[in-house]
């Protein structure tokens, strides 16, 4: 709420806490508008260009003090010049507001357009662009603060709060912590455990987060885990904060699936964090594409002897702006979407192929199940399958989950399922052969998922043109502690380098803490001359960097370097497939990069199972969409150069 009183302002959260220091130009700007008191209801917002919105960013902004070019959207008015307004309908409160804040404004305050009927459409515009979703308000109503019947929010994505009940210690180079432990309280005033949130940090906000969670450590347990949840470096916290968490879905041991942090509630107390058991995850928030609820009686468009219908604006964004078109005609994924199909014995069966314990964790700290990883990747087959289908693979089956025992497996066993493709293969001298494994489609896809496999790594070939690779890869693989600004900077001058002989070449996350540098290349030389190529380029840089970079896979020699992977380019060599899911903490996926997000530094763990559905419905190109258009070879000016 912005209270002003001849000419200042005041800015109060929804829980009366005063913020006006929190936001001085905004308090100016309120200061400066044509009344002399009155209190206005609105939401303060991060607007990006396109006119999306993002809580993580605003949370950013408040806490480094960047809030100058946030933007308020002003959506009632309670108060004006002496009179009260909260006994007066919505129309006529708005009318009110507009006199204040005009229609159409683009500064700092803004007034909240809204759209009279439609609501449906309304609301499945809103989710096709990915928004949180839309508010419904009854148009004849008075002014009430709270939740109430008088309006509704309607969401397009699950975003709610949950309470900080623990962190896990964090694993490898990742600082601050590993997940954090939600929670909430039921109408009964327990507080229930409801799982991880791994996701959805940069090591700044990790950093920062862990230094909150220190004082208010305990040694006593804030929730009962349910059996079978690992208590293993866990840290337990006294229920003071309060999280924003994105989520797929809740499990029926309402347990968050595929969930992602997305900032502090610093506006909100633990307390306020109470939902019934039974109702949780069971709202009738439609998602994209499926269509919005059908409507209540009082939403529903009226004739003129009844009462008026319901006022729809979308959440978090003005209703006038359009984000910009998303994703190229050959990349939109299949219509079709494959429902999972239960059996008596638990099963399910998942586009045509049986999945046995779908409910298995095989992510423990984000609670993503057996079913989960197979929804992420029907959800991006079509980006997926082009560089994962038609190769020999290498597989990494995890059986019983991350952090379990794995162990690799390249060739097909008598229980591999049917849909997924056998080749032969000439092995050792060539007397004999080995009968690996590669996807055709959809169903081989998820039936690597009923193996338990969490990383697929295909050859540099193709089953057609096995003896003929089609890809180099070169991977940078840094020594522990180095900063992410020197990988990103090698792989950007691998760029630089292979265009000076004449090959294009595409970027990739590793799922890891590198990169890939990916070269298509028409399948033409044999694996013996694409590997002395790949090792020549890797030379050639350590040559004239030898304090920066490494082509020798001891570790001795990577204190401080780049380690140049060329060995990946061999026969039989595999690396990590395009948006593969990877065995690791964070669920991280291997994800094609357009070349300027490498240009901006963005991180790897940005990219996970359960992040990465939403980039591929956001972004508006395939950064990787070029690449089977490219018809480049090895110049013979540079074979001969190499002698080969």
């Amino acid at each position: 709420l912005a209270r002003i009183d001849k000419g200042k302002a005041r800015l109060i959260t929804r829980n009366g806490l005063d913020w006006t220091a929190k936001f001085p130009a905004l308090a100016r700007a309120m200061a400066g508008l044509p009344v002399e008191t009155a209190m206005i209801d609105g939401e303060l917002v991060a607007l990006a260009v396109d006119g999306t919105t993002n809580f993580a960013d605003l949370q950013d902004r408040i806490a480094t003090g960047r809030t100058d070019d946030l933007v308020f959207f002003a959506f009632d008015l309670l108060y004006r010049d002496g009179y009260d307004l909260t006994g007066a309908v919505l129309e006529d409160r708005k009318e009110a507001l507009a006199e204040i804040v005009p229609h159409g404004s683009a500064g700092m305050i803004r007034y909240s357009d809204h759209q009279q009927g439609h609501g449906d459409e309304f609301h499945r515009q809103a989710c096709q662009y990915d928004l949180e979703g839309t508010i419904a308000k009854r148009r004849d109503k008075p002014y009430r603060p709270g939740r109430g019947t008088d309006w509704l929010k309607i969401k397009c994505l699950n975003r709610d709060e949950f309470v900080i009940v623990g962190f896990t210690d964090p694993e490898r180079s990742r600082q601050g912590f590993g997940a954090l432990l939600l929670g909430y309280y039921d109408p009964d005033g327990q507080l229930r455990y409801a799982g991880r949130v791994g996701t959805g940090f940069d090591m700044k906000r990790l950093v920062e987060l862990r230094s909150r969670f220190d004082p208010i450590e305990q040694t006593k347990p804030t929730v009962t885990l349910p059996k079978g949840v690992s208590k293993k470096g866990v840290h337990w916290t006294q229920p003071r904060l309060v999280a924003e968490v994105q989520y797929s879905s809740i499990t029926a041991d309402k347990i968050l699936r595929h969930a992602s942090f997305q900032g502090l509630r610093e506006d909100k107390s633990a307390e306020e964090v109470v939902y019934d058991p039974a109702k949780l995850g069971k709202a009738p928030d439609p998602q994209p594409g499926r269509g919005a609820p059908k409507p209540r009686a009082s939403e529903a468009p009226r004739s003129k002897a009844t009462k008026a219908p319901a006022v729809s604006r979308s959440e978090r964004k003005p209703a006038e702006r359009k984000p910009a078109e998303r994703k190229p005609a050959e990349r939109k994924p299949a219509e079709r979407k494959p429902g999972a199909v239960s059996a008596r014995d638990g099963s399910v069966e998942f586009a045509g192929v049986r999945l046995t314990h779908p409910e298995r964790v095989l992510y423990p700290d984000q609670g993503i199940t057996k079913l989960a990883l197979a929804e992420y990747y029907a959800a991006i087959e079509a980006w997926a399958l082009p560089h994962l289908a038609n190769r020999p693979l290498s597989l990494v089956r995890c059986p019983e989950g991350q952090g379990k025992e794995c162990f690799y497996q390249k060739h097909a066993t008598p229980a591999v399922p049917d849909v997924v493709g056998r080749v032969q293969i000439p092995e050792g001298a060539g007397t004999g052969t080995g009968t690996y494994t590669y996807i055709k489609d959809l169903a081989g896809l998820i039936a690597m998922v009923q193996m338990g496999v969490l990383e697929i790594h295909p050859w540099g070939s193709t089953v057609k043109k096995l003896e003929t690779p089609d890809i180099v890869t070169f991977d940078f693989d840094p020594d522990i502690g180095l900063p992410w600004e020197r990988v990103t900077e090698a792989a950007l001058e691998m760029r630089e380098a292979l265009l000076g002989i004449g090959l294009r070449s595409f970027a990739k996350t590793t799922g890891g803490k590198g990169l890939h540098v990916v070269v298509p290349l028409t399948p033409k030389l044999d694996w013996d001359t694409i590997k002395e190529f790949a090792k020549w380029v890797a030379e050639r840089f350590v040559k004239t960097y030898p304090d920066r970079f490494t082509s020798n896979m001891a570790k001795r020699a990577r204190t401080g370097r780049i380690f140049i992977d060329y060995l990946r380019n061999g026969r039989g060599a595999t690396a990590i497939g395009a948006y593969s899911a990877r065995a690791r903490p964070g669920a991280t996926v291997a994800t094609p990069l357009f070349w300027d997000e490498v240009e901006k530094g963005v991180t790897p763990d940005a990219f996970t199972v359960a992040t990465v559905p939403a980039r591929l419905r956001q972004i508006k190109a395939d950064p990787w969409a070029e690449m089977a258009k490219v018809r480049q070879s090895i110049s013979a000016r540079v074979r001969r150069e190499i002698g080969i």
